[in-house]
């Protein structure tokens, strides 16, 4: 009684806030999964109609969300992250779907939880992302970046519309990953960055149940471009908190462009 009691207030307060703003739609359907990835992990997702099923890790909160449907009457979904924030959305059953993944930003937010406040991160440059590090191991990993930044090796690359992704050397230096990067463009229009994301990947993605995909946070950044402009080649540096992968793991890293769809998936 409590639970229902919580979540009927919950709908509520977001209710309040959803007349606010306007929602997005989202449409899925019974024979394809619709991936949602939300800036933060999430705590809660409900939606209004059974014949729309939501799942999510409950266990330990997770940045990404499933959706299926089956046909029916359109509906609504709520899901809360572990920050407070709220996230609403109109759900509608389509046979053909033109969109399978949707990457979330903070600022799709229709408003945060009653009673825990909103506290924003204070925005940081792309060029330095710092985190736990010191003062003087910051001098040696500045010159581990660029060191590398400037060395011209192949590990994999993937080419979409005339923009290559290509992964270029990994090393291991005391307890950091650092990944070296370039993003070529010959597409003919500029390109602008809107997100990079770099992955761990566990499992089969066809297979649900034991399929994993963990984002990894860089706690630094060097010469990370905000825009690739034709005939273009920038070489940046990310730089990670030591991780392995295991016989079952690769690697994923997504390229998404600001105010267009040439999204980039590499993997290895």
């Amino acid at each position: 009684m409590k639970t229902y009691i919580s979540i009927l207030s919950f709908l509520m307060f977001t209710g309040q806030i959803m007349a606010q703003k306007p929602l997005d739609t989202l449409y899925a359907n019974e024979g394809t999964t619709v991936s949602l990835f939300f800036p933060e992990p999430i705590r809660q997702g409900i939606s209004g109609n059974a014949h729309f099923v939501f799942t999510y890790n409950k266990e330990t909160p997770q940045y990404m969300g499933l959706l299926k449907a089956a046909p029916g009457a359109d509906s609504n979904l709520l899901v809360l992250t572990t920050d407070g924030r709220v996230y609403g959305y109109i759900l509608k059953y389509r046979e053909k779907l033109s969109r399978l993944n949707y990457f979330i930003s903070r600022e799709g937010s229709i408003g945060h939880e009653k009673g825990m406040p909103l506290t924003e991160k204070k925005p940081q440059k792309k060029e330095e992302m710092t985190v736990k590090i010191t003062p003087y191991h910051m001098n040696a990993v500045k010159k581990v970046s660029e060191y590398m930044v400037r060395q011209d090796q192949r590990m994999a690359r993937k080419n979409r519309k005339g923009v290559k992704l290509i992964l270029k050397d990994i090393q291991y230096r005391w307890e950091e990953v650092y990944i070296s990067f370039a993003i070529e463009n010959k597409s003919g229009i500029d390109y602008e960055v809107d997100y990079f994301r770099v992955c761990v990947e566990n499992g089969n993605r066809r297979k649900n149940a034991s399929y994993q995909k963990i984002l990894q946070e860089p706690i630094y950044s060097y010469k990370f471009p905000e825009k690739v402009k034709n005939n273009q080649q920038k070489s940046f540096v990310t730089v990670f908190p030591k991780f392995t992968l295991g016989r079952q793991e690769r690697l994923m890293v997504e390229l998404g462009e600001r105010n267009g769809h040439r999204i980039i998936k590499l993997k290895r």
